[in-house]
């Protein structure tokens, strides 16, 4: 019986702690729940408020509840398991991640504590509320001038909107009135410009035609001396001739007089001593040949001159080039000799085998001169110790080239691109008209379908060439062609 009984309160005793253990256990597990429903909550805080801050404190916490959870839920499996080392493990790693939550915490103790009251919060909240009124009001205030505001402005903005159509109106007028003005004052500038030009045309025509004027009143003034001095050498050549036959029949008659009769009276013999007829015999021949050299002289001069005269023919003619330079070169014989310090200036001419050319031969003769006089300027402003001047003419293809160059100062690049502008010159004040060389152009170019060019190495001289339309070329291989341009070489030297 008492068996029994000892028997029964032991099974109630072991009923009674099975009971308890489940209930513990059950109470751990529903713990851990309720443990893991906090980091939940902060999680789903977290992602709905982006304005929460998300520290390592934060990361600690969180941690630090999960690790809590399964601490419980270690002391559910430690009641029917006791020998389970992990639940140690647990709990080792629990206590760890609380004592840095706690490492991390009590500094901050300070600042929880610092925190307002919850009646300081009251009374904060009421002042904000009081705030919050007023800024209704200041709003509503501010809601009224804005629309008192927006009336003024709609009634300025139609104001303003009329006044702009009004001025857009204005302006518009004051548009057309600057375009008809622009065109206007182009019209203005176009016509000045016309009337310049014009103007400047005619400047150059009338001192073309001065300049034409002069020459041919100088071709028939030329002419005219030309003609009056070619008589009177005609009867002086002629009688040269006369005079020479004549004298070597009177030296040959009184020779034979004196062979024949070789005793002379004393007084024939004193008179012809007194002559000195041996020395006339002798220096007649001498003045007569003198004489024949200066009339043949005059007559190349009068030759030149009447060659130079044939300015103011208006008709092509078939004309030797050569003979016009030779003449030009003529006529500024003079120029060509010394002058004071300045050496001669020696002339090269390297003529080739030109054709006769058609052209305006008095013309070309103007242009000749217009290029050698500036030539010889060029040297004499050199001071060059040995100036030198050289023509070249060739044949080249259908071209007849005639060169003309010194070794002068040259040109320089600024001056050489306006070279050929009317009223363009570099020489002082009544020395120069600028119309040389623009005329020479005109008559190259317009009047002979030809071209005139200059070219100018620094410090080298000058160097312009005429390009002219001539007979067809020959047949001949350019080499050839170039020797036989360069066949005829003279050189000239004026004393």
């Amino acid at each position: 019986m008492l068996l029994a009984v000892l028997v029964e309160q032991e099974t109630v005793t072991q009923l009674s702690s099975s009971l308890i253990i489940h209930l513990n256990s059950w109470s751990n597990i529903l713990l851990a729940g309720f443990v893991w429903v906090m980091p939940a909550m902060v999680f789903y805080l977290i992602s709905q408020r982006r304005n929460i801050p998300c520290n390592r404190l934060t990361f600690l916490g969180i941690s630090f509840a999960i690790l809590l959870g399964f601490n419980w839920l270690a002391q559910a499996w430690f009641n029917f398991h006791p020998q389970a080392l992990w639940v140690v493990a647990v709990n080792s790693i629990t206590l760890g991640v609380g004592g840095v939550l706690l490492w991390f915490a009590v500094p901050l103790m300070p600042k929880f504590l610092a925190m307002p009251s919850t009646n300081q919060m009251v009374l904060v909240n009421q002042v904000l509320q009081r705030e919050i009124e007023e800024r209704k009001q200041a709003e509503a205030t501010l809601k009224q001038l804005n629309e008192e505001l927006e009336t003024r402005v709609e009634h300025r903005t139609r104001e303003l909107r009329s006044t702009l159509i009004q001025l857009q109106a204005e302006i518009g007028e004051r548009e057309e009135a600057e375009v008809a003005l622009r065109q206007s004052r182009r019209q203005l500038l176009e016509q000045n410009q016309q009337l310049t030009t014009t103007l400047k045309e005619l400047k150059a025509t009338q001192s073309q035609l001065i300049q034409s004027e002069k020459l041919s009143s100088l071709g028939q003034m030329v002419a005219g001396i030309a003609h009056e001095i070619n008589n009177p050498i005609n009867f002086i050549s002629g009688n040269l001739e006369h005079l020479h036959s004549y004298t070597q029949a009177l030296s040959e008659a009184l020779t034979s007089y004196q062979h024949h009769c070789p005793q002379l009276p004393e007084e024939l013999l004193t008179q012809l001593r007194d002559l000195e007829i041996e020395f006339i015999e002798e220096d007649l021949p001498q003045l007569l040949g003198s004489m024949a050299m200066g009339v043949k002289r005059i007559c190349e001069i009068v030759r030149s001159l009447r060659n130079f005269s044939r300015l103011d023919e208006a008709e092509m003619k078939v004309a030797d080039l050569h003979e016009g330079i030779d003449s030009t070169l003529m006529i500024l014989q003079s120029r060509l000799k010394s002058h004071g310090q300045r050496p001669e200036i020696k002339v090269i001419k390297n003529y080739g085998q030109l054709p006769t050319v058609e052209c305006y031969p008095g013309q070309l003769n103007q242009v000749f001169m217009n290029l050698l006089a500036n030539a010889i300027d060029a040297l004499e402003e050199a001071q060059s110790e040995s100036p030198r001047l050289e023509i070249t003419t060739r044949q080249v293809g259908h071209n007849i080239s005639i060169q003309i160059a010194d070794n002068g100062v040259g040109i320089d690049p600024q001056t050489l691109q306006k070279l050929f502008d009317p009223f363009y010159t570099t020489k002082p004040v009544g020395q120069g008209t600028g119309l040389g060389l623009a005329i020479s152009y005109q008559i190259v170019v317009e009047r002979h379908n030809g071209q005139l060019r200059c070219q100018s190495p620094a410090q080298q001289g000058a160097m312009f060439e005429i390009l002219i339309p001539g007979q067809a070329a020959p047949s001949a291989p350019e080499a050839s062609l170039q020797w036989s341009g360069r066949s005829a070489q003279t050189t000239l030297a004026y004393a």
